[in-house]
């Protein structure tokens, strides 16, 4: 519509109007009372093409029973129900050429917008353009994994298991639209080698959040 297209039109979007909101995010465990001595559970979120990797690693042992316990949720957005071709495609070439593919920025924005909201998206990047990415603990936090990115150690471990709400973005192929790092509070790396997807990195840093909070 055309509030939506006029939003669009900021600098850091680039990227053609959003048409629909997806379909919501799977969970690998059924609603469940939360902990009384946790209080509120720490909120981890991924966006990836690939949510059904993380069936094993977050339904099993002490991912398992966090979410049991309260003190972990966790939900898998499948990137491509914010696509809209029948291919449901999430990549593209680069622009100016070059090899291979780059993930494509509208599905990112059009997700992040259906996940953490409308005035989210639109005050991050209002930040990003006054340079200001000051935030509480308590506001979702957007953790990219790219080569480019900080080294993941223990202090940054801790850092991150302060947060309240993690998403993390999950690249494939030679990288993620530049556009897309407007959203970022946190780009990590695990190291100097190559992996198949984001989704494999990511569930490094969870299962040491995990650790931290417990």
């Amino acid at each position: 519509n055309a509030e939506i297209a006029k939003r669009i039109e900021h600098p850091l979007y680039g990227c053609r109007p959003a048409r629909s909101v997806g379909r919501p995010a799977r969970r690998l465990l059924s609603a469940r009372p939360r902990h009384p001595s946790t209080g509120d559970p720490m909120l981890i979120e991924t966006l990836s093409t690939f949510p059904h990797m993380y069936d094993s690693v977050m339904g099993e042992s002490m991912m398992k029973r966090a979410q049991e316990k309260g003190i972990l949720e966790f939900r898998a957005h499948d990137l491509r129900d914010w696509t809209h071709d029948r291919h449901r495609t999430t990549d593209d070439d680069p622009y100016g050429g070059g090899a291979g593919l780059v993930m494509k920025c509208d599905p990112i924005f059009e997700a992040v917008e259906a996940i953490l909201g409308k005035e989210f998206v639109e005050a991050k990047l209002a930040s990003a353009v006054e340079e200001s990415q000051q935030r509480s603990s308590a506001a979702p936090q957007i953790v990219f994994l790219a080569p480019q990115g900080r080294p993941f150690d223990d202090a940054y471990a801790d850092k991150l298991a302060a947060a309240d709400h993690l998403l993390f973005i999950c690249g494939h192929y030679e990288g993620i639209d530049e556009r897309v790092y407007a959203l970022a509070d946190h780009v990590i790396s695990l190291g100097d080698y190559v992996l198949t997807s984001g989704e494999l990195a990511s569930t490094v840093p969870k299962g040491k959040e995990l650790a931290e909070k417990t």
